[in-house]
C-alpha cells in the first residue's frame, strides 16, 4: 500500500480549515443574524416608527395633553401620586392606555434587536477581523446583553403597569418594584446610548 503524502499547499489548506473549526463559537450564528445590516436597518426603522406612535400619538391621547404624565407615572415612586395621575386620565384615557399597551411590548422587542445590532457593529469596527474571534467574543457576556436586559425590564414594567391599573398591584412595596424596574430600564438604555456615542466618537477621531 503506497504511503499517503501531502504537499505544502494541501497542508496549509488543512491547517486553515482546522483553525476555522476551532475558532467557531456557539452563538456565532445569532451574532451574524443580529449583526446583519438588513436586521439592523429593519429594526431601526421599526424602533423609530413604534417610538413615534407611542410617544407622539398614544401617550398624548391618554392624558389629552403632551403625554408626559405617562412618563411621570413610571418614575413617581409614590403610589398615591400614581393613582392621582391615573385619575386625571379619566376612563377614556385609561381604556386607551390599556388598549394600546401591546405597542410597548413591540417597541421593547424592536429596540432590543436594534441596539444589539448596533453594539455588534461597533465591536466589529473597533476590532479587526484578525482579532474578532478573541477580543469581540470576550466582550459578549456584558455589553451585548445590555439590550436584552433593557428589553426584559421594559416588558416586566409594562406587565406591572397592567397589574397596577387593574387594581391587582395595590401594595407600596409592589409599586416600588415597578418604579425601580422603570428606573433600571432607563438607566440601562442611557448606558447603552452613552457607550454607542463614545465608541462612535473614538472611531471618528481614529479615522
Amino acid at each position: 500500500m503506497a504511503p499517503t503524502t501531502f504537499n505544502q499547499r494541501e497542508t496549509k489548506s488543512i491547517t486553515r480549515q482546522t483553525d476555522l473549526q476551532c475558532n467557531y463559537r456557539p452563538g456565532s450564528l445569532l451574532l451574524d443574524i443580529f449583526g446583519h445590516p438588513a436586521t439592523r436597518h429593519i429594526s431601526t426603522f421599526l424602533t423609530i416608527l413604534l417610538s413615534s406612535i407611542v410617544f407622539f400619538i398614544i401617550y398624548p391621547n391618554v392624558d389629552s395633553t403632551s403625554g408626559f404624565s405617562v412618563l411621570q407615572l413610571q418614575l413617581s415612586f409614590d403610589i398615591e401620586r400614581a393613582r392621582y395621575i391615573v385619575t386625571t386620565w379619566g376612563d377614556q384615557g385609561l381604556y386607551y392606555y390599556v388598549k394600546w399597551l401591546f405597542m410597548g411590548y413591540l417597541l421593547a422587542i424592536a429596540y432590543w434587536v436594534m441596539l444589539t445590532g448596533l453594539l455588534i457593529r461597533i465591536r466589529r469596527i473597533k476590532n479587526p477581523l484578525t482579532q474578532q474571534q478573541n477580543s469581540f467574543l470576550t466582550s459578549f457576556p456584558w455589553i451585548l446583553l445590555l439590550p436584552t436586559l433593557a428589553g426584559t425590564l421594559d416588558i416586566i414594567e409594562n406587565t406591572l403597569h397592567l397589574y397596577f391599573l387593574s387594581n391587582q398591584l395595590t401594595s407600596e412595596l409592589g409599586f416600588q418594584v415597578l418604579c425601580f424596574t422603570s428606573a433600571a430600564k432607563w438607566t440601562t438604555l442611557a448606558a447603552i446610548l452613552v457607550y454607542l456615542a463614545s465608541s462612535n466618537s473614538s472611531n471618528t477621531l481614529s479615522d
